[in-house]
């Protein structure tokens, strides 16, 4: 249960954020703006899909990264219409939008205000993602180190209850020379 409720999203909003940012700093990026209606959605999604076809990146492998909402709205539209678009990609992953930022920032879990732990989305430079699109070569992922630790209420001399400590280190990085296929699209707000 602390694994879903607690690592899972963190460990999503850092990944995700890494790759708006690789994207962003490849001049992958669409102008922010809120989507409203299927027709939108879909356009916006084969602007996105004409701008990794139009850098070279192939188009096996592309994976869709998107607001449940989003998906809605596309999958709303006519079955033909809709079947189109979403057929392009390898895979769709829906992405709950308290997880999905340009940027994030991290608690620490002992500062004061912090000590919640957790991420937030970032005060200044962070903004809600509409939609993804990652090519599966273009990214580096992997956990290098998890360190989950039980300590019984029999041994813990910190209190008279059990404890979970839980450490993770991974890799959300991108290779330089395939930034392009990486693509995002964010939200006006």
């Amino acid at each position: 249960e602390f694994l879903r409720t607690k690592v899972i999203p963190e460990v999503d909003a850092v990944r995700l954020a890494a790759y708006y940012t690789a994207a962003s700093g490849g001049s992958n990026v669409a102008t922010p703006a809120a989507l409203t209606t299927g027709d939108g959605v879909k356009s916006a999604l084969r602007a996105g899909q004409t701008a990794m076809d139009n850098n070279e990146v192939p188009r096996e492998g592309r994976v869709l990264f998107i607001t449940q909402g989003l998906l809605d709205l596309v999958k709303d539209l006519a079955l033909t219409t809709s079947k189109a678009i979403l057929d392009e990609f390898e895979a769709i992953v829906t992405v709950p939008q308290s997880r999905f930022y340009s940027a994030v920032t991290l608690y620490d879990g002992t500062t004061s205000g912090q000590t919640a732990g957790g991420y937030i989305k970032n005060a200044s430079t962070g903004v809600n993602l509409n939609f993804l699109i990652v090519h599966r070569e273009a990214i580096i992922q992997a956990i290098k180190h998890q360190a989950p630790k039980y300590i019984p209420a029999e041994v813990n001399q910190s209190g008279d209850n059990d404890e979970f400590a839980y450490r993770i280190y991974g890799i959300n990085s991108f290779l330089d020379n395939k930034v392009k296929g990486i693509y995002g699209h964010a939200n006006v707000s």
